[in-house]
């Protein structure tokens, strides 16, 4: 009796666990969880708190909601991993993302109180281009207007392509192909014009007229060159420097020679390689002093297809960078390139490959708070669709439809962006 006792207490223990694995039993380990609390403000106002905004957690399926003081507590919170991911959306705001490491004293106390959260109002974004009449098929220009209360208006022009756009003192400035709109009025030029900038309520044009580089301001043409070539980038630093970037065609051993160069006012200055001249500087862009350009070289062998090396210069200091092409701007000291191929580098390193299958282009870019914002367009039957592209993180890229004001989809072409910071 007492040996069938024994082994029925031993059974139970084994079945309990107590004696499984012959004594190397592991503890499991505790499951932690916990609130995170804090509370949104208004980057530009102390006084204004923002309720409504959504939080949540990745990996994690519940989210809560601002209340009308800014305060926020997501609860059950899993504190098991080394590093917990929170994002904030709001529609008025730019999207916020925030970490933080789990300590034990977090797990212990199971809170953890984010403190004031500074939440930046979403920027009121412009974009110009061409669209396309359902009616008749004409093209002509436009601007899409995003507002900060999230609302887009598109806004239509008269015949033309809406090629680049800025916007000041709650005038919209838009180049078009024959001329350039201050709002609704248009004023008209004669040349090709590729280029604007907007210093002191004064429009600046580069282009060229009857083939030989030049400027406008406003309505007053200054050549640059009395070779051919033309003006493809234009900045305007202080009243009297004005920057533009092109080539000029010159005569070398009786052959028509192409040189990328940019202009300081009307001093030229040919950006070179260790084979000699470039063929174009694309796209400039100043920044805390230092002039940044891109460019290309075409190498046309005897036979065979011809190949294009793409460059990019400091100044006149050509840079190490192997990834150039035809759009560069500068944010935070790094230079986001475009290349030709429509693909987007950041320091060199690739952050969007463009979908060659629908054809996506590239044509502008603006980077605003670490957000990366670019339109273009891409195709698909044939049909040509304006679109922008938000990327608020590296590597991930999402693209969305330009429409018109019913929220149809729209065919044509994205060209310009401009963001009242």
């Amino acid at each position: 009796m007492k040996r069938l006792f024994s082994f029925m207490m031993l059974l139970a223990l084994v079945s309990a666990g107590v004696l499984s694995g012959c004594g190397n039993t592991t503890p499991k380990a505790p499951t932690y969880s916990g609130s995170i609390i804090g509370q949104l403000i208004d980057n530009s106002d102390s006084t204004k708190y923002i309720g409504g905004a959504k939080i949540s957690v990745e990996g994690f399926s519940k989210t809560t909601t601002s209340t009308s003081d800014g305060k926020f507590k997501l609860e059950n919170v899993p504190f098991e991993k080394d590093t917990i991911l929170v994002t904030i959306t709001c529609s008025e705001y730019l999207t916020k993302t925030t970490s933080f490491t789990v300590t034990k004293e977090i797990q212990q106390k199971k809170e953890k109180d984010l403190g004031i959260i500074l939440l930046k109002a979403t920027p009121e974004i412009y974009i110009s281009g061409e669209a396309t009449s359902s009616i008749n098929n004409n093209h002509y220009a436009c601007y899409w207007h995003f507002k900060e209360n999230g609302s887009i208006k598109k806004e239509e022009l008269g015949s033309g392509r809406g090629k680049s756009i800025y916007v000041k003192n709650n005038l919209v400035y838009i180049l078009d192909i024959n001329g350039y709109w201050i709002g609704k009025n248009k004023v008209p030029l004669t040349g090709t014009l590729n280029s604007m900038c907007i210093y002191n309520d004064n429009v600046y044009i580069g282009g060229s007229y009857s083939g030989f580089p030049c400027y406008w301001k406003g309505t007053e043409k200054h050549s640059l060159s009395t070779s051919s070539g033309t003006v493809n980038s234009i900045y305007v630093y202080r009243e009297n420097i004005i920057y533009t970037a092109g080539h000029v065609t010159e005569e070398q051993l009786n052959k028509n020679i192409s040189k990328g160069c940019y202009w300081n006012n009307n001093n030229i200055n040919y950006l070179l390689v260790n084979s000699g001249y470039v063929d174009e500087i694309s796209s400039l862009f100043f920044d805390n002093g230092t002039l940044h350009t891109v460019g290309y070289k075409a190498n046309v062998p005897s036979i065979g297809p011809p190949t294009i090396n793409y460059y990019y210069w400091k100044d006149t200091n050509l840079q190490e960078n192997l990834i150039s092409g035809k759009l560069i701007y500068i944010y935070n000291k790094k230079p986001y390139i475009v290349s030709e191929y429509n693909n987007l580098y950041v320091d060199n390193e690739v952050v969007f490959k463009s979908n060659w299958e629908q054809k996506e282009r590239v044509n502008a870019l603006y980077v605003y708070d670490n957000i990366i914002y670019m339109v273009g367009s891409y195709q698909i039957d044939n049909t040509i669709y304006p679109c922008y592209w938000i990327a608020e993180q590296p590597n991930k890229v999402t693209r969305y439809d330009l429409t018109d004001n019913s929220g149809a989809r729209t065919t044509g072409e994205a060209l310009g962006l401009y963001i009242s910071e």
